[in-house]
C-alpha cells in the first residue's frame, strides 16, 4: 500500500472540512466516529467518501442525542 501523497495539493485535501462532525473531548464514541470519517475522508482501510458522509452524520447526531449539544460548536 502506498504511503501519503507528497503532492502539496493533495494535503490539502488530506483532512476533513472543519464543518464535518466535531468529537467531544474525552468521549470515546467521539473518537471512535471520527477515527472512522477521517479514515472514509482519505479513502484508508477501503473506506470511502460515502462512509465519510455516513459516520459524519451519525457523530453530528451523537452529539445533539447523548450530549445535548448542537451538531457543530458555534465558533467553528
Amino acid at each position: 500500500m502506498a504511503g501519503p501523497s507528497t503532492d502539496p495539493a493533495a494535503a490539502a485535501f488530506s483532512d476533513p472540512p472543519p464543518n464535518a462532525f466535531a468529537p467531544v473531548p474525552g468521549c470515546r464514541l467521539c473518537a471512535a466516529l471520527e477515527a472512522v470519517a477521517v479514515a472514509g475522508w482519505r479513502g484508508e482501510d477501503g473506506l470511502t467518501p460515502r462512509d465519510w458522509l455516513s459516520v459524519t452524520a451519525s457523530g453530528m447526531l451523537h452529539r445533539m442525542a447523548d450530549h445535548r449539544l448542537q451538531p457543530l460548536p458555534p465558533h467553528r
